[in-house]
């Protein structure tokens, strides 16, 4: 069955697939535009590789000079604090791919910051 057989209009929105994919994918980058944090001081949720371990994220974190303030409930989110100011390069240089607004994002809602069974 070619593309030109069945019903036209099923062939129509196979037509439309590539326009809409192109459209949500902007989409998205624009939304993350906006989300991302407009100062580089104060908290800020940070997402690593999904392959980065949890002790790579926090020698990470410390090598930034950041204090961790919680991680998220994805194993590569982690929400940190900076007392100073900071660049999306130095980010990126210590392996944090995003870098976005916790607040902003509503990523308090993905977070959960689990008590220890120690204390």
């Amino acid at each position: 069955m070619g593309l030109g057989t069945g019903n036209p209009d099923l062939a129509g929105w196979r037509g439309l697939l590539p326009a809409v994919c192109v459209l949500l994918i902007g989409l998205s980058f624009l939304a993350g535009l906006a989300a991302s944090p407009k100062e580089w001081r104060g908290q800020l949720a940070l997402v690593f590789s999904p392959k980065a371990t949890a002790a790579e994220i926090v020698t990470a974190v410390a090598a930034m000079d950041a204090r961790l303030v919680r991680s998220g409930g994805l194993g590569n989110l982690v929400v940190v604090s900076f007392d100073r100011e900071t660049s999306y390069a130095d980010l990126r240089r210590h392996g944090a791919w995003l870098a976005l607004d916790p607040v902003l994002l509503g990523a308090c809602s993905l977070l959960t910051a689990e008590p220890s069974p120690e204390g």
